[in-house]
């Protein structure tokens, strides 16, 4: 599920980018990072770890929660513009 939801996230960025919506730009760092860091802190809960993989879980989450608050402002202003 968390996959199929990657997916639906990118194909809907995708086409915001095609259809001249959005310009990605410096934020999608923050997806970048944000969902390298949910994907490793899943992957590394069972492994004994230095870094405790909730912490990665939740930091990736608070960035990519982050990254779709900056898109939901960019789409909005490229609507009104």
């Amino acid at each position: 599920m968390i996959l199929l939801g990657v997916a639906l996230k990118a194909y809907y960025i995708v086409g915001a980018i095609r259809s001249g919506m959005y310009r990605p730009g410096a934020e999608i760092w923050l997806l970048f990072i944000g969902l390298s860091l949910f994907l490793g802190g899943l992957y590394l809960r069972n492994i004994d770890f230095i870094i405790s993989p909730m912490f990665l879980i939740v930091t990736g989450l608070t960035l990519k929660i982050l990254f779709v608050v900056r898109f939901i402002q960019l789409v909005r202003q490229s609507r009104r513009a």
